[in-house]
């Protein structure tokens, strides 16, 4: 991983909303950059990129309600992947 970056993974979970207040804790106190990345498997086909849209949207949504700011003020990178197994594309993300 880059240095500076900084990354937290995410499955909309209620346990994974204190690890992205700290992520974003981190960014602020450090001047990381921090990419909130999330895995899903969305198939393929026509309805792909949609599904992919429609998930980098709800990624954002939940940044902005348990951050408490607009997502456009919290200045994240959100990248969103399309994959069956989280840990193997989590690190081929970065490499």
């Amino acid at each position: 991983m880059p240095e500076g970056k900084k990354i937290y993974a995410t499955n909309f979970s209620k346990d994974s909303v204190a690890a992205l207040k700290y992520s974003y804790g981190i960014r602020k106190l450090y001047n990381a950059e921090v990419i909130v990345l999330h895995v899903f498997d969305a198939g393929s086909g026509s309805d792909e990129k949609i599904k992919i849209i429609d998930k980098r949207r709800e990624l954002e949504d939940f940044c902005s309600l348990h951050l408490g700011e607009k997502y456009d003020d919290l200045d994240l990178l959100v990248p969103v992947i399309n994959g069956s197994d989280v840990v193997h594309d989590i690190i081929n993300f970065f490499s």
